[in-house]
């Protein structure tokens, strides 16, 4: 039988990755702003053409802990602790940041310690 080594998350890490999607990824902020109906792009916002913002559209201000916490519907200070590593999301929290974020396999979302 083949043998299979068990690996744990680095969940430091994985709260890193977490943390740079919030800030960086351009499908999430495109998201958090259509559904809360926020105005930071330097066009005028329309909630319809989102594709067309584009990452320099968003430099300005970040996603807040808050903000994504409400898109998820747990409280901002939730999203720090899976930011800090001292929680982990469950797994429908992962599945969901993949698809907002537009990461094919959960597998790309974590760090896992070496």
């Amino acid at each position: 039988m083949e043998h299979i080594d068990f690996v744990m998350v680095d969940r430091r890490a994985t709260g890193e990755r977490l943390q740079r999607l919030r800030k960086y990824n351009i499908h999430l902020h495109r998201y958090v702003c259509h559904e809360l109906h926020l105005h930071r792009s330097k066009k005028v916002c329309d909630g319809v053409d989102c594709d067309l913002c584009e990452a320099e559209d968003f430099e300005e201000e970040d996603i807040s802990q808050p903000e994504l916490g409400k898109i998820m519907g747990v409280s901002g200070s939730q999203i720090a602790n899976w930011e800090t590593g001292r929680t982990l999301p469950d797994i429908e929290f992962l599945v969901f940041y993949c698809r907002l974020c537009r990461i094919a396999k959960l597998e790309d979302l974590l760090v896992f310690e070496r």
